[in-house]
């Protein structure tokens, strides 16, 4: 059916009598008939209103089907990103937990530290004073270091012959006259002991055997201080005791001893043994003369070949340790040597003079009386 054939039916259509009613008075075909003309009318007239909308929603729907697609694909993509927002999230959040623990601990650790050295500061504040003073005593010290050297050298190269009263005498008023007069900043009263050793060495060599009075420990530096070979005056063996505590690991043993006796006659192997595997060696028995065949080893007249060193003695080339020690012990409290031996090695006395004597009493029996407690 189409708009001509409606255009042909309508002049018939529009008369009044064209009813189904009045079709029906003629028979059921012509109202049957009828009926279904009109109809098809209405059905075209409606038609062209819907058909066009049907259209429409067809093309709505398919791009309403094809939204829904694109709907669906956006959101499982919104569905990947939100998983994986939600584990970088996750991430995060764990990187900042512990980074803002690491920084929490790192800020009480830190405020701890802040806390201690405040506590510190204070504490110390009171030494500030002092701390100064020790500034400007040192600055002092520093400016005096030329002249306290120099009297320790000289300490060390011509007081060991005497006792400790005039020790003090060419000390307090030779030495350090002498710088004055020289214009050299000096320490007056100058303590060489505390100067040249310290508190650890001199408790050492007290427990090797040293008595603790001050000449002793005197004699202690000179002994271990110079470059010269010492003779020491031991009347009562108090420096052979030390000596042979102090070298122990450095002494070698000859048929049960560690001591060699100047009349030895193997004193030339001996000496010579000592030197090359730079041993110590303790030669006791000593008078009024030593063996003219030690001058070159007192003299430390060393031949020098590369890397090598070595003294002649009697004709014999030995070899040289640096790390070799001689050291002479005699008995008499009084030895007299010729002129020429002297400036060759360092004389050392224990005490001899009455107030020496009994400050080194005193402290044999000090130490005695420690060692008994301690046992106890």
């Amino acid at each position: 059916m189409n708009n001509e054939t409606i255009e042909f039916l309508s002049v018939y259509i529009d008369i009044e009598q064209f009813n189904p009613a009045v079709a029906k008075n003629a028979s059921t075909a012509a109202e049957g008939l009828c009926t279904y003309v009109r109809a098809m009318k209405f059905y075209h007239e409606a038609s062209k209103i819907v058909k066009p909308k049907m259209e429409a929603l067809a093309v709505a729907e398919n791009q309403m089907e094809a939204a829904n697609a694109a709907l669906e694909a956006a959101e499982a993509r919104l569905a990947a990103c939100n998983e994986k927002l939600a584990e970088l999230q996750g991430l995060f959040d764990a990187q900042m937990a512990k980074k803002k623990k690491s920084i929490e601990d790192g800020a009480m650790a830190l405020q701890k530290k802040m806390n201690q050295a405040s506590a510190l500061i204070d504490g110390l504040a009171g030494e500030r004073v002092r701390w100064a003073e020790d500034a400007f005593n040192f600055s002092e010290q520093k400016k005096r270091l030329v002249g306290d050297c120099a009297i320790a050298c000289a300490f060390v190269s011509y007081c060991g012959p005497f006792n400790q009263q005039f020790r003090e005498y060419l000390i307090n008023d030779k030495f350090t006259a002498d710088c004055e007069a020289r214009n050299v900043p000096v320490t007056r009263n100058l303590d060489v002991i505390s100067f040249l050793v310290d508190v650890g060495t001199i408790g050492d060599w007290n427990m090797q055997g040293l008595p603790t009075d001050p000449l002793s420990t005197q004699n202690g530096i000179l002994v271990t201080k110079s470059t010269r070979f010492p003779l020491l005056v031991d009347p009562q063996g108090q420096a052979l005791s030390w000596i042979l505590n102090k070298e122990r690991e450095n002494l070698p043993t000859w048929n049960g001893q560690n001591v060699v006796h100047l009349s030895d006659p193997k004193l030339k192997d001996k000496l010579e043994f000592c030197m090359g595997d730079g041993k110590s060696l303790v030669v006791v028995g000593v008078e009024d003369e030593i063996d003219p065949m030690l001058d070159p080893v007192l003299e430390k007249e060393i031949i020098r070949k590369g890397s090598k060193m070595f003294i002649n003695v009697s004709d014999k080339v030995m070899d040289y340790d640096p790390n070799f020690r001689l050291y002479f012990i005699t008995r008499l409290s009084n030895p007299t040597f010729r002129p020429s031996f002297r400036p060759k090695r360092l004389s050392s006395t224990l005490p001899k003079h009455k107030r020496d004597w009994k400050s080194s009493f005193w402290a044999r029996s000090l130490a005695r009386s420690r060692r008994h407690w301690r046992s106890n």
